[in-house]
């Protein structure tokens, strides 16, 4: 996509920031309203939408796995040490520690 963008005014619409980090000019929408524009290091010096969705989609895929429901199918076979989980009043990985 870079290739096709070089040396073109180029309107991006896109949920992964990875996608718009390289831009000119960044556009951050909420609710229809504009509500931050600049660069990406400067949205990300800001602290404000941009880099909160930024540290979202940045943070270690550790910790996303640990806040995932602890699902219990009673005709699988379980690993050994797997809970009941969330779909039974259980509770995630994160808070079975």
């Amino acid at each position: 996509m870079v290739a096709v963008m070089q040396g073109r005014t180029t309107f991006v619409i896109a949920h992964r920031l990875s996608t718009v980090r390289d831009a000119d000019h960044i556009i951050v929408l909420d609710r229809g309203r504009i509500v931050e524009q600049g660069s990406h290091e400067q949205l990300d010096a800001v602290g404000g939408i941009y880099h909160e969705i930024l540290e979202l989609q940045l943070r270690p895929q550790e910790e996303m796995m640990l806040d995932l429901p602890v699902l219990y199918y009673p005709n699988r076979k379980q690993p050994r040490g797997a809970g009941l989980g969330n779909a039974a009043g259980g509770q995630s990985a994160r808070s079975a520690e």
